[in-house]
């Protein structure tokens, strides 16, 4: 025999159905989400490769050649503390020095010493005196380097002067005379790498366009994101059996599974009772004549308990 769904059961399953529906939506949307962003990744690494197919393109007329300190040469311009030149037959670099390097030597020490020559006259008389009357001598040497290092830049756009380490003077010169180089080849190595930096130019830009896999995806993600049908269904659901209820059926319940749990409480202590009861007879069998009674009363006690537990048992378990 089935037992019928009480109404808070009946509450509690639309409940939790809810937050099931509600639990798969975050779900699908969540992963959605991260497709969208799969996609997009992949995308921006699509474009990020082009871009450096250009760059790597164009590296003969334009990429980084050298660097001398704050320096930076490129094949195509100069660049020092955020400032560019272009490299052009106006610009004029040249490379100044100022200043040496020189030492002081410091002396100290080598005159009388009054205590000295005191002890020394005690040791060795007059000699001693002379000898140990005298300081020692020491000598520092410091060196100071005031060189400077200087590299110009003036063009027809405008000027530039970089302080550099005048340790780097020899890489300063190299970088000058490679400027010039530069500068002559400037047109030369412009029309080699044009064709290629056209084909990857291209190529690019089609990257950039073909935005049709990234748009799909969110395409999905917004279709799934706006689709709340099955939450709502759930969440229906559980209205309607809420406003079905009387709030009478519920306290009813309430009543029954309170009752219920006593019911259960209370057999719980007639199985204690009946074992407490049982070994007690037995105790009072094992006693003069006179306790016969009490031993029997025990037992009797402690049968109907039991039986009264497992006829409540049958009860219950024919009503489920």
């Amino acid at each position: 025999m089935e037992t019928a769904i009480g109404p808070r059961e009946r509450l509690s399953s639309a409940a939790k159905r809810v937050d099931e529906a509600k639990e798969s939506y975050e779900k699908r949307v969540k992963e959605a989400l991260a497709a969208v962003d799969a996609a997009n990744d992949r995308y921006e690494r699509r474009v990020e490769l082009c871009r450096r197919g250009v760059e790597d393109a164009s590296a003969p007329y334009d990429g980084q050649v050298m660097t001398v300190g704050p320096i930076v040469l490129y094949g195509n311009r100069v660049e020092y503390n955020g400032e560019t030149l272009q490299l052009d037959n106006s610009l004029d670099i040249s490379v100044s020095t100022s200043g040496n390097v020189y030492s002081d030597t410091k002396v100290s020490g080598g005159g009388p010493s009054i205590g000295g020559a005191i002890v020394g006259g005690v040791l060795a008389g007059e000699a001693g005196a002379i000898v140990g009357g005298t300081k020692k001598v020491t000598t520092s040497t410091e060196t100071h380097d005031e060189r400077a290092l200087y590299v110009s830049f003036v063009s027809d756009e405008g000027s530039m002067v970089a302080s550099v380490d005048p340790e780097l003077e020899h890489e300063a010169r190299n970088l000058a005379a490679k400027a010039k180089y530069l500068t002559r080849t400037l047109e030369k190595r412009k029309s080699l790498v044009q064709e290629a930096v056209d084909k990857a130019k291209e190529q690019l830009d089609e990257v950039i366009r073909d935005t049709e896999e990234a748009n799909s995806f969110k395409e999905k993600y917004e279709e799934i994101k706006t689709d709340t049908s099955e939450v709502d269904k759930a969440q229906a659901e559980y209205e309607s059996i809420k406003q079905s209820i009387d709030p009478s059926e519920i306290r009813a319940e309430e009543r029954a599974v309170a009752k219920k749990r006593l019911s259960r409480a209370m057999q719980v202590v007639k199985i204690v009772l009946a074992l407490f009861l049982i070994p007690l007879g037995l105790e009072f069998w094992l006693e003069p004549p006179q306790s016969a009674v009490g031993g029997t009363v025990s037992l009797l006690i402690a049968d109907v308990l039991v039986v009264s537990t497992v006829h409540h048992h049958k009860i219950q378990k024919t009503m489920q």
